[in-house]
């Protein structure tokens, strides 16, 4: 183990650990020898290496109601399905495990086999380095006789001859992007980078494919990963290193790549990077970059979309600061987890309500609010094309035709239009600052004769209000009118 620490020490760093996260780790620490690997030590290392960055991420995922995601960790010395065993047996972890562990085995695009185990404060996927062996050393076969299988493992004694410093640095070399490629170790209490980029991307604010022969050999492996790329750029407003597009080829070598990947997994990437925290409107500009993957992801049915995606992302991008604003004033609630589908006959969309205040927007209501800038110029058969081509439910897709109705209209009062369709036809016909829209439209759909004060579930407020008419349907509660007689009046 300290030859291993030698060979990586100029890139050692010891992040601190919470309360929860020592104890979850000392706990595994006691099964076997183990690295935590991925987003966990991403993100602990970007607050400390690029603050800017790592600030403005916490913020951002604070603000839309993202919870924090599962902790990835390389068991050393064991298979995955020993592990698992081993588990099942030991007595203190099955006491404080909130509930039984499992085995996903491998299969398609999941080369190893991932033991989940739901501890007390984090849930955590475990992969074992054995396994990893085993598929290094197929490939390294593969090279010399490209007729094997390339789902085929490797027989065990294959493994022996690539020690754990290489597989180490072949594991790192095999995973989506440098920084996602760093090791936490439970035994040393540091952190390793094999690749030798991972921390020094982070703190320049760089999204680099660090497999050794190239970002198009990473792609050839899993296409999914270009996808990636251009989702964590986006989210952390990182740069795209420009290694990433040497050797890649044109477009239709990508598209010719994606087209052996299901529809389901390319989808469910997709979602995931126009969730709010992943800032989409970023990763929409990234995909009509090189690879052209927004060609890919609409094919014939959007074609009219990608006339005019420039202009569809541009609504995008001014429609994102002011849902951000909103949840900063309070005045809208988020949550962004995962993309979800609606179903038919389920109850009104928060959009379409017609009280603004204290808004809940879900994964489903921003997806449909950010389809429907990106599609505001179409007609409602283009917009069930797309919405068909994207797997959208009937119901999602009733949805936006209804926004893109709504806010087309011409003349449009905050205090008559649904929250959805005014957000919508801000974002598509003005350019208003975010800080503008919120100071300027709260008190025009809140407004009344006078000096106001009222009261609500969610606390006493009091402001001065400009005479607009007061609008009775948004105000399912007590309101005091104060005269200038100092009397007050229900209303």
């Amino acid at each position: 183990m300290n030859r291993m620490y030698r060979r990586f020490s100029t890139h050692l760093l010891t992040p601190t650990l919470t309360q929860t996260e020592e104890k979850t780790f000392n706990a595994l620490h006691e099964l076997a020898p183990m690295f935590v690997a991925g987003g966990w030590v991403r993100d602990k290392l970007l607050e400390s290496m690029n603050p800017v960055a790592g600030q403005a991420w916490q913020d951002l995922r604070t603000l839309a109601g993202h919870p924090p995601g599962d902790v990835d960790v390389l068991v050393e010395d064991i298979s995955a399905r020993d592990f698992y065993k081993l588990c099942e047996k030991h007595l203190a972890l099955s006491v404080s495990l909130r509930a039984r562990p499992f085995i996903v085995r491998a299969k398609g695009g999941r080369l190893l086999d991932t033991v989940k185990l739901r501890m007390p404060h984090h849930n955590v996927d475990v992969t074992s380095l054995k396994d990893a062996k085993r598929i290094f050393a197929h490939r390294a076969a593969q090279r010399m006789d490209p007729e094997s299988p390339a789902t085929s493992r490797a027989p065990l004694e294959q493994t022996l001859t690539i020690d754990k410093l290489d597989a180490l640095e072949q594991d790192a070399g095999h995973r989506d992007l440098s920084f996602n490629a760093l090791y936490y170790s439970m035994s040393s209490k540091t952190v390793l980078d094999p690749s030798g980029k991972g921390t020094s991307d982070l703190k320049q604010g760089v999204a680099r494919i660090p497999h050794p022969q190239g970002a198009f050999a990473s792609i050839r492996e899993d296409p999914l990963r270009l996808f990636r790329a251009y989702r964590f750029a986006a989210r952390y407003d990182f740069q795209l290193d420009d290694g990433c597009w040497h050797g890649l080829g044109s477009h239709t070598d990508v598209h010719a790549l994606l087209q052996c990947v299901s529809r389901g997994r390319i989808l469910n990437e997709v979602k995931k990077a126009l969730l709010l925290h992943n800032r989409p409107a970023n990763f929409l500009r990234l995909i009509c970059g090189p690879g052209k993957l927004h060609e890919f992801l609409l094919g014939d049915a959007g074609q009219a979309v990608l006339n005019a995606w420039d202009a569809g992302v541009g609504r995008v991008g001014r429609l994102e600061p002011i849902i951000i604003e909103g949840l900063r004033r309070g005045t809208l609630r988020s949550k962004s987890s995962a993309w979800r589908g609606r179903e038919l006959n389920s109850k009104q969309a928060a959009l379409f309500a017609p009280d603004w205040r204290k808004t809940g927007i879900w994964e489903n209501d921003w997806a449909e609010l950010l389809l429907a800038a990106l599609l505001w110029n179409c007609d409602v058969a283009t917009i069930k094309q797309v919405g068909q081509h994207l797997e959208l439910s009937q119901a999602m897709v009733q949805n936006i035709v209804k926004l893109v109705a709504l806010s087309r209209q011409g003349l449009m009062s905050a205090q008559t239009a649904p929250l959805g369709a005014y957000l919508l036809h801000s974002a598509a016909t003005t350019t208003v600052s975010p800080q503008k829209f919120w100071d300027r439209n709260v008190s025009t759909a809140w407004a009344a004769p006078g000096s106001l004060t009222w009261q609500s579930d969610i606390g006493p407020r009091s402001r001065q209000w400009s005479s607009w008419r007061l609008s009775r349907a948004r105000f399912p509660v007590s309101l005091y009118v104060c005269l200038k007689g100092g009397s007050s009046m229900l209303i």
